[in-house]
């Protein structure tokens, strides 16, 4: 049996956080002679600035959070002195060290980490620029056995920091795993609507938006963030995880202006509209270009149709699949 342990933003509110690690635990224990589990360790700055002493968010989270298989580790200590078979890190923006709101947890590159083997699964650094990679960190980089990031950017800055190692591009998480097959997801009542999500968005979007609700006839269901442009909001302390992919599911079309929200309409085989923000640009430039994303209109904004991206899908995922397969049987054969 091949133990892997998972470290990722564990805990945080938020949809797209829990949906990647959601999904790559339970691709990998999908795979046979495989136990995959969460390392449920975050970084304590992390925690007080994403819950900000909010106990009603962080209840609703705790129980989307505590169904995923996780191991519990209770301090940095604990997590320095365990010894791993498999230890990877990813996917979400881990690597996403710019700013100093938040404490670098530089474990999630590795650094401190005891194990046989390390690999990094779809990790993005999102803006943070090669001259902000400390030579720390580039040893961290270099430390692992296999390595892999989820955009070009990514692997543009680790090239460029000299990193001497072969990396890969694969899909996040969210797109590797079958949404459309998994029973835990819980769909909602409603019908006749487009699953909105995102808090940040152009005024020209948004017009755009209201336009396609009104001439399709149907409703904007803004999910986890509140919209008043929408025709409803449900925050997120009324929607576990399961029922957010479930609304987006079984919507008639996504809207969306973040990068989970476009990874779980795809899965489900939407027509997503991407409103590419600054705070996505670079996590999601690579997968609009693989994914033949159609420029729209207005500046920002790009539709991705079933028809356009569901053979490449396939490939992606293959080449997803194959990369993690490589990395696990790699001296376990």
């Amino acid at each position: 049996m091949i133990d892997v342990s998972i470290l990722t933003y564990w805990g945080v509110p938020n949809y797209g956080a829990w949906t990647q690690a959601y999904a790559l635990t339970s691709y990998l224990n999908s795979l046979n002679n495989v136990s995959a589990r969460q390392l449920a360790y975050l970084e304590q700055s992390h925690d007080d600035i994403y819950y900000r002493n909010d106990l009603r968010l962080k209840n609703s989270f705790s129980y989307s959070w505590n169904i995923i298989p996780h191991t519990f580790v209770g301090s940095v200590g604990d997590l320095e002195k365990r010894k791993y078979d498999v230890f990877i890190t990813g996917a979400d923006s881990i690597w996403s060290f710019e700013g100093n709101t938040l404490n670098k947890d530089l474990h999630l590159m590795g650094i401190g980490i005891d194990a046989k083997k390390k690999v990094s699964y779809a990790p993005s650094a999102d803006r943070l620029t090669v001259e902000e990679l400390s030579v720390e960190m580039i040893d961290g980089i270099s430390s692992y056995d296999y390595l892999s990031v989820r955009d070009e950017y990514t692997k543009k800055i680790i090239e460029e920091s000299g990193v001497d190692k072969n990396i890969e591009i694969v899909i996040d998480p969210a797109l590797l795993w079958d949404f459309t097959t998994d029973n835990n997801i819980v769909f909602p009542i409603y019908k006749d609507y487009i699953a909105v999500y995102g808090a940040h968005w152009d005024e020209a979007f948004i017009k755009m938006a209201q336009e396609y609700g009104r001439k399709n006839n149907l409703k904007l269901i803004s999910l986890g963030y509140k919209n008043d442009w929408c025709d409803m909001s449900i925050k997120m302390n009324e929607l576990r995880a399961v029922e957010w992919i479930g609304f987006i599911g079984k919507a008639n079309a996504v809207i969306t202006s973040t990068f989970h929200g476009l990874m779980v309409g795809i899965n489900y085989g939407k027509k997503v509209i991407l409103n590419q923000v600054i705070s996505v640009a670079n996590r999601s430039e690579t997968l609009r270009k693989d994914l033949n994303a159609k420029s729209l209109e207005i500046p920002n904004a790009f539709e991705f149709q079933k028809e356009e991206y569901v053979d490449r899908l396939v490939a992606l995922r293959n080449k997803a699949s194959d990369y993690i397969k490589r990395a696990l049987l790699d001296g376990n054969e």
